[in-house]
């Protein structure tokens, strides 16, 4: 029976099917016929990305996705919007403009929020060091376009912007089931001198209560370069406790400003005395919030064990700067999770050996005090103790691991084959698994690989393949001789085809898919080093194996690290 000659609604469904995990075949089917076309359509669009650098380049890109939209009746399928960078304080949009976007290290795509550096990287800490004036007037054109996708079940809003009046009073009137992120949540006037509190302002209030918020993630800095003292971080937890009434997601992360980013403890200054001044906020035990999510960097005063009675995922992250606050992990030892599925640990990445013994410590009495939990994700500097207390404790019911130890060194704390034997072992249920390893073209490599075919139930592998060149592997001073170097070593199509092969060995496997990213990194000198990276993905079917790159990074957007 050939495709094309199914009902509409029998193609609807299978596209709707494909497009969940490989968008670009719906692509392909879409150019199969006219009906095809008409079919598949929907999937095309169902997000849109704005960057927004300048009123002028905000009304453009606007224009154009209305064009498009337009063209492709596909307004009503748009699903998802996403907003990112800053709105220039003036009507100059000249001049260059620093945005979320531009400092944000993505990195691993497995989980954007898995690690706080792949998501919110160190850099940002300058963006939030002042409180910019709100552009309200300067959304129209957003504002036009987001009335006519009926269709929006999630705007993200990663700009250092406000939030706008226009598009919030949009959500209330005509979209109310829409869902809002917002991945940059500072309220301007939480920011205040000592001598000097004030009421928030009423829009501000609005916002911040608003039934439409789902998500927010807030820059904790307790005091700016400014000398404002900043209660934005106890204001999201007010939030979490029920006056936002549908907030299931929160992280607070910490990124205190210049003058004392060293120091985990606060400076001293006066209690916040809630949203207004003559309304204190509320300090009994009661609690009538729906946190689903949490991610947090430092241990917080008013969080309320109480706010963790319907959590389902829990992240604790820890930076390239600093590691995990062992006081974090020591407080929450004491702390009931009675339906936690989920938790995240990003130990950050430290030197000092005491420092990482008594992390390893208290992470293993932390994970060993959870409830069995469906999916681990552990990065950063793991050691035996946090990995041992992963398989004691929650064996039976880990569906998905995930290690990923630190970029560009291999030691102790690199996954291992003994590793992955133990976790075979006391994980029989494991489905998908996630690790970092080194291409050392070595006997060591070969034994990872056949560690995994021994995974009876696994059917996702992600790889974030290491690969290093050093000094001494030059073979001369030609300038010429890094681009070759990369060259050599970068993973294509065939290579990720033959690792899939290579690992699935045999027809009665289960593995379905492979995820491998690979990082060529060239030590040029100590502590420098210059990286490029591929990804694929590998999808098993009944005919072969279909290869696709999901990304890379552009030669522009190279970095050093």
């Amino acid at each position: 029976m050939n495709l094309l000659s199914l009902p509409p609604e029998t193609i609807g469904q299978i596209c709707d099917y494909i497009a969940a995990d490989d968008l670009p075949s719906v692509y392909e089917l879409a150019l199969a016929s006219k009906q095809s076309y008409a079919i598949a359509g929907r999937h095309r669009f169902p997000q849109v990305y704005l960057s927004i650098a300048s009123r002028e380049k905000l009304a453009r890109d606007v224009k154009r996705w209305s064009r498009i939209l337009q063209r492709m009746s596909t307004f009503t399928s748009v699903r998802h919007l996403v907003v990112r960078g800053k709105m220039p304080p003036t009507e100059d949009d000249r001049g260059q403009t620093r945005t979320l976007e531009e400092d944000t290290n993505h990195g691993c795509h497995e989980d954007e929020l898995t690690c706080l550096s792949n998501y919110y990287a160190e850099s940002i800490n300058g963006v939030f060091n002042h409180v910019p004036e709100p552009q309200h007037d300067s959304w129209g054109p957003l504002r036009t376009l987001v009335s006519q996708l009926s269709g929006l079940c999630d705007i993200t809003w990663s700009c250092e912007t406000l939030f706008p009046p226009c598009l919030l009073e949009i959500l209330h009137q005509s979209m109310p089931k829409c869902r809002l992120h917002i991945m940059a949540f500072r309220l301007p006037s939480l920011c205040y001198k000592a001598d000097n509190p004030q009421n928030i302002d009423a829009y501000e209030y609005e916002l911040a209560t608003s039934p439409s918020i789902s998500s927010i993630l807030v820059p904790l800095n307790h005091q700016n370069d400014g000398g404002n003292l900043d209660y934005n971080g106890e204001a999201a937890i007010e939030l979490a406790n029920g006056l936002a009434p549908n907030l299931t997601n929160l992280h607070l992360v910490f990124e205190p400003s210049s003058a004392h980013w060293l120091d985990q403890t606060p400076p001293d200054r006066p209690p916040w005395r809630g949203f207004f001044l003559n309304r204190p906020s509320c300090k009994d035990d009661s609690f009538n919030g729906h946190l689903r999510d949490l991610s947090l960097c430092l241990p917080l005063d008013d969080t309320r064990q109480k706010a963790f009675s319907e959590l389902r995922t829990l992240r604790l992250w820890g930076t390239s700067l600093k590691a995990l606050s062992l006081n974090l992990l020591k407080k929450l030892t004491s702390y009931s999770f009675p339906v936690l599925e989920s938790m995240a640990l990003d130990f950050g990445h430290t030197r000092d050996e005491n420092s990482i013994r008594l992390l390893d410590e208290a992470g293993g009495d932390f994970i060993s005090s959870l409830p069995p939990l469906k999916s681990v994700r552990l990065s950063g500097t793991i050691r035996t103790k946090v990995f041992q207390a992963t398989l004691e404790h929650h064996s039976k019911s880990l569906r998905k691991l995930s290690l990923i130890s630190e970029k560009r060194v291999k030691d102790e704390n690199s996954v291992t084959t003994d590793w992955l034997v133990q976790t075979r072992a006391a994980c029989p249920n494991i489905q998908e698994l996630h690790f970092t390893m080194f291409m050392t073209n070595g006997d060591d490599e070969k034994e990872i690989y056949k560690a995994i075919r021994g995974f009876s139930c696994l059917t996702t592998l992600k790889l974030l393949i290491i690969c290093i060149g050093r000094p001494e592997e030059r073979t001369s001073d030609d300038p010429n001789e890094h681009p070759r170097f990369f060259g050599n070593i970068e993973v294509n199509e065939s290579l990720a085809e033959t690792l899939f092969l290579v690992t699935l060995a045999r027809q009665s496997s289960s593995l379905q898919r492979l995820d491998v990213e690979f990082h060529a990194m060239y030590n040029s000198s100590p502590g420098c080093y210059q990286s490029v990276h591929r990804r694929w993905r590998c999808i098993r079917m009944k005919d072969g194996v279909i290869v696709r790159p999901i990304g890379h990074i552009d030669q522009h957007k190279r970095k050093l690290f």
